[in-house]
C-alpha cells in the first residue's frame, strides 16, 4: 500500500472519490516544502507545483492506496505531471497557518506527489485557491467528462 500527498483539485473528496472509488483513509492537512500550489496552470482551473525549498503547499496525505489506485491517479494527472518521492510534514491547522505545536508536534512522512513536468513553462504567477475552486468551479469540474476521460476509459475496459 502506498501514500500520496495530494493538493489542488484532488483535495476535494468529490474529485478524488470520482478517480478512485475505493478511497479508504487519509490524514489531516499536511505541509510540503515546495513552491506554492497557488501557481495556476495557464488556461486551466487547476494548480501545479515545482520543486523549491522556499515555500510550502497545503494538501492531504492519502494512505492505503493500491497499485490500481496509483495507476488511476497517474491517468487523472496525465503527462503534464510526474510522480516523485517527497517528505511531507503533517501538522495542525491554526487559523490560516499549518503548525507543529509543542503539544502536537509535526511528523515527517515519506510519500509521493505529482509535480509539474515542465519547470515554470505553462504556469502563471497568479494564485490558485482551493476555496475559490470549490465555490466557483467544483460543480462544473465534476460534470466535465474530459477531466475524467482516461479514468472512465480505464473503468470501462476493466
Amino acid at each position: 500500500m502506498s501514500s500520496l500527498f495530494v493538493y489542488g483539485t484532488l483535495m476535494s473528496p468529490e474529485v478524488i472519490s470520482r478517480v478512485i472509488a475505493t478511497l479508504q483513509c487519509s490524514t489531516g492537512l499536511s505541509r510540503l516544502t515546495f513552491r506554492p500550489a497557488s501557481l495556476k496552470v495557464l488556461g486551466a482551473q487547476y494548480p501545479a507545483i515545482v520543486q523549491s525549498k522556499l515555500d510550502s503547499v497545503e494538501g492531504i496525505v492519502v494512505s492505503g492506496l493500491s497499485q490500481e489506485d496509483i495507476a488511476l491517479l497517474d491517468l487523472y494527472e496525465g503527462e503534464q505531471y510526474r510522480r516523485v518521492s517527497v517528505q511531507v510534514e503533517t501538522a495542525v491547522k491554526y487559523g490560516s497557518e499549518l503548525l507543529g505545536t509543542p503539544d502536537v508536534p509535526s511528523e515527517h512522512l515519506a510519500v509521493e506527489t505529482y509535480v509539474w513536468a515542465h519547470g515554470l513553462q505553462g504556469l502563471s504567477h497568479l494564485d490558485w485557491n482551493f476555496q475559490d475552486f470549490v465555490n466557483e468551479s467544483l460543480k462544473k469540474w465534476l460534470t466535465n467528462e474530459e477531466e475524467f476521460r482516461q479514468v472512465d476509459v480505464y473503468h470501462t475496459e476493466k
